[in-house]
């Protein structure tokens, strides 16, 4: 049997490394409104800081979000053991929303 290589927007298990590209799929709740959000991430490994680009996945759309979009970069602090992570994003809701 050969080794079938890995397609990371297809759902698959795949084992990621720290500062090789990929691109993953993420289920998560906003505990606050219990909202079920699904994700998908695209890291991409920077000299001067790692960043990964987020939107939502359009195969598990909900009725309250209708757009997101962002980036997470790190930045070295100079500190050992510490990172900084800043987050730049863009969110729209449904109209319904007070």
């Amino acid at each position: 049997e050969s080794e079938v290589p890995p397609d990371f927007l297809n759902g698959k298990l795949a084992q990621l490394k720290y500062g090789l590209p990929s691109v993953t799929r993420a289920k998560f709740v906003l505990s606050k409104f219990r909202l079920n959000i699904a994700a998908i991430h695209k890291y991409r490994p920077h000299p001067k800081g790692h960043y990964m680009v987020f939107t939502l996945d359009p195969a598990n759309t909900n009725m309250v979000l209708k757009s997101a979009k962002g980036v997470w970069h790190t930045q070295p602090t100079g500190r050992a053991g510490y990172t900084r992570v800043w987050l730049l994003c863009e969110v729209k809701v449904s109209r319904a929303l007070p």
